[in-house]
């Protein structure tokens, strides 16, 4: 059965591209494994998944852009306006840009931070940063809790500085003694502050400037200290919208005045914001927003700001999207954001279920973007990765509904000369009944862990696009939710342990052997119990290659540090002591794990350790300071301290 979608998209002539995708290095840099093309378990399916062409309108005006956000909004406004969860943007919240400090003047602390090796976030794509809440230069720990960030001396594991954070998800880029430190403010649900500090010799930081940008944080990307950041907009809080139960009106009042405020609103209203030295402006033009006709929508903006943390320019916006975004992808030279919507045109058992729309923008050498290209496939997402790029070409793995039963697909796409994508091939039927849990791309290999009583790891050949394959397939029970390639043929994957009914029992690592695409070996598994962060987020996941073991953090506090004998078998899992009374652990769950040195280092909510890498014994641990009497309002934080709750990091065990 094929189901094909037209993703049309009102774009204006800033927005048309000759552009493709980079041609850059696959993900971790490594070859496939496992050679030519051999017999496929699955036989090559014709694709089902299909894009229709994009219809573009250039050179259009701001006028005709404004009168088609209109049409949308008013089909989707009610008496509570566009949506009913209003929010305002806190006005005391934002905050204005200090005056910049000379980087001259300061002296950073990059050119000593090679002394020793140390681990890095781990990320999808080589060259490409990924904001997280732990930094380091191999000479000091940066870490931000949900309410401050804390500067940690790797030697003493004392705390050199503090600065108070508004309440929030904080995003740390560190690049060349610059750190970036983008904050998803929970107070108000549409409001990112982007702040830049200078790292000092001495381990304090110093504010070089901060900027207030209206929307939430999608995702956070930094290539050689250039920030991308994927911003979700509510376009509601520029209109004089009213309610029934706040404004004392009746259902039909309130419909009546919200109608009257869209259709006498400007082009600006509908444009995100920037707040920056008092003043605010549009982050972009209506010659930089598109509209897409796949889940046209008139309350949110979905658009990427740039900004080079080694530069005195401030934030700018780029292109945008008038869609909601649930993930973004990146490369060094590309953004690729992804929305899911359920399609409740076909009643069940026809219904296809959700469809997935990918929108595609690049880079130039000066850090321009450019739209690529817009298309929808059948099924939904893992997340950011479900995709890749490959020269020219981008692949999804999603899982859909066929006649009622779900199974698993790996489309191969490659953008059109009207920006739109067209398939190259897909290869379908993975995993029938079940759904994705896990995918990993390597060179012109994809593998895709689905689950529901038993974890099946497909290895599936991607060389000839036109004509993918499953070539391998390995069953056991239980699944893995992140997998890790750490060479000579090898992954590692990390889930849940589960019987035969699917009853999942603790986390497990499990050591893969994919050198052979059509005959996929598990060498080995070891059971750690419990459930790991790792599982669910990549970054909190530690491999160190020198020393061949990984580190994982369990919601319970434990760190198990595992070696892998030879890259062929697990020896005994050891769990770290903790730094700290027994009770504390449930409540000072451990975040993070990394390698300086010699040394592993984790870093909980109150306390940081250091262990000896080879014989695993902790050298030192300490609890971190009262914070609340040491913490500095640094620039932006002097003029809002009242409105930001105190620290909470005083040691209670």
């Amino acid at each position: 059965m094929n189901y094909v979608k037209n993703t049309a998209i009102l774009l204006i002539a800033a927005l048309a591209t000759t552009g493709c995708i980079a041609d850059d290095t696959d993900s971790f840099g490594q070859p496939s494994s496992g050679g030519g093309t051999l017999p496929s378990v699955t036989q090559p399916n014709r694709p089902t998944g299909a894009f229709g062409r994009s219809g573009l309108l250039f050179a259009t005006t701001c006028d005709v852009i404004l009168n088609e956000i209109k049409t949308i909004a008013l089909t989707e406004v009610t008496p509570w306006g566009l949506e009913s969860d209003y929010w305002m943007i806190e006005e005391s919240l934002v905050m204005e840009v200090e005056e910049s400090v000379g980087a001259a003047e300061m002296s950073d602390i990059s050119a000593d931070s090679s002394a020793r090796d140390f681990s890095e976030t781990n990320t999808q794509e080589i060259g490409v940063d990924e904001g997280d809440v732990l930094e380091t230069d191999g000479t000091r720990i940066f870490r931000a809790s949900h309410n401050q960030l804390d500067i940690i001396d790797v030697d003493t594991l004392a705390v050199t500085d503090s600065v108070i954070l508004p309440e929030g998800t904080h995003h740390l880029v560190l690049h060349d003694g610059q750190l970036a430190v983008v904050s998803d403010l929970w107070q108000s649900w549409d409001t990112t502050h982007i702040r830049v500090f200078i790292v000092t010799e001495d381990g304090s930081v110093q504010l070089q400037s901060t900027e207030t940008v209206e929307g939430r944080t999608v995702g956070v990307r930094s290539v050689n200290g250039h920030l991308r950041i994927l911003l979700e907009t509510s376009n509601r809080d520029q209109l004089d919208f009213v309610s029934p139960w706040e404004d004392n009106l009746t259902e039909e009042e309130a419909l009546d005045h919200n109608v009257e405020q869209i259709e006498r609103s400007t082009i600006d209203q509908w444009m995100p914001r920037i707040f920056l030295s008092g003043v605010t402006k549009s982050a972009l033009d209506c010659n930089q927003i598109a509209i897409s006709d796949q889940s046209p929508t008139a309350q949110t903006t979905t658009w990427i700001a740039t900004r080079d943390i080694h530069s005195d320019d401030v934030t700018r916006g780029q292109l945008g999207i008038m869609s909601r975004a649930d993930a973004m992808y990146a490369t060094a030279n590309s953004v690729h954001f992804t929305t899911t919507a359920w399609n409740s045109d076909v009643e069940w058992p026809q219904q296809p279920g959700p469809e997935t729309s990918v929108h595609s923008f690049s880079f130039n050498a000066n850090d321009t973007m450019y739209y690529l290209a817009s298309g929808t496939v059948p099924g939904d997402t893992i997340g950011q990765f479900a995709l890749n790029e490959h020269g020219d070409e981008l692949r999804i793995a999603t899982t859909r509904t066929v006649d009622g039963i779900s199974e698993s697909a790996v489309t191969i796409l490659t953008a059109g000369d009207d920006n739109t994508y067209d398939v190259l091939g897909e290869v379908g039927g993975l995993g029938l009944t079940e759904r994705i849990y896990a995918v990993r791309y390597i060179g012109d290999l994809a593998y895709i862990v689905t689950f529901r009583e038993t974890d099946p790891l497909y290895v599936v050949d991607l060389t000839d696009p036109t004509q993918p394959y499953a070539a391998g397939e390995l069953k056991i029970p239980g699944y893995s939710s992140y997998l890790h390639p750490i060479g000579d043929g090898k992954l590692l994957g990390i889930g849940q342990d589960a019987d035969n009914s699917g009853r999942t029992r603790g986390t497990q690592i499990s050591l893969f052997d994919v050198s052979d695409s059509s005959n996929p070996l598990r060498l080995d598994k070891v059971d750690i119990g419990g459930a790991s962060a790792a599982e669910y987020d990549h970054k909190a996941f530690l491999w160190w290659p020198a020393g061949q073991f990984t580190a994982t953090a369990d919601y319970d506090g434990m760190v198990t540090v595992t070696r892998v004998s030879e890259l062929a078998t697990f020896a005994e899992p050891v769990e770290l002591e903790y730094p700290a009374p027994d009770d504390c652990r449930w409540w000072n769950s451990t975040t993070r794990a990394l390698v300086i040195g010699d040394y592993i280092v984790t870093i909980g909510a109150t306390h940081i350790a250091k262990y000896d890498s080879e014989t695993l014994r902790m050298i030192a641990s300490s609890s971190y300071v009262a914070s609340g009497e040491t913490a500095s309002a640094t620039g932006d934080n002097a003029d809002i301290a009242t409105d930001i709750s105190e620290p909470t990091m005083e040691p209670m065990c």
